[in-house]
């Protein structure tokens, strides 16, 4: 049997209403949380670089999923990252001027993925 993937595109100014209306045509989110599940997010923030050009995930979209997964009940949110830049994805989302009330007090872990992580 071959899944096939949902994908839906939202115009709007408005950010949090657009990815709101992405995910309810989608079949919400509802269909992937549950309570108590450990939601993983991985935003494209590999490195600095101004929102609203196409090359990263804007961080309004990031704050807006991890939103709807606490709505939903998650029991665990990671954002996970990982960075080919010295600069790293932690870098990143500082250049995002997210305060710890954006994410941190959304998201209970955040990650940055690096080789050394995984070397042994």
């Amino acid at each position: 049997m071959t899944k096939s993937g949902i994908v839906s595109v939202v115009k709007s100014a408005n950010i949090p209403r657009a990815v709101r209306r992405a995910v309810e045509l989608c079949g919400g989110v509802g269909n992937l949380v549950k309570k108590g599940d450990t939601v993983l997010l991985k935003p494209n923030v590999k490195n600095p670089s101004t929102p609203g050009y196409g090359v990263i995930t804007d961080p309004r979209v990031v704050a807006v999923l991890i939103d709807l997964a606490r709505e939903a009940e998650a029991g665990h949110i990671v954002v996970a990252e990982g960075s080919a830049y010295p600069s790293g994805a932690y870098q990143t989302f500082a250049s995002f001027e997210c305060k710890d009330t954006d994410f941190g007090q959304r998201v209970l872990n955040a990650v940055e993925f690096s080789n050394e992580a995984w070397s042994e």
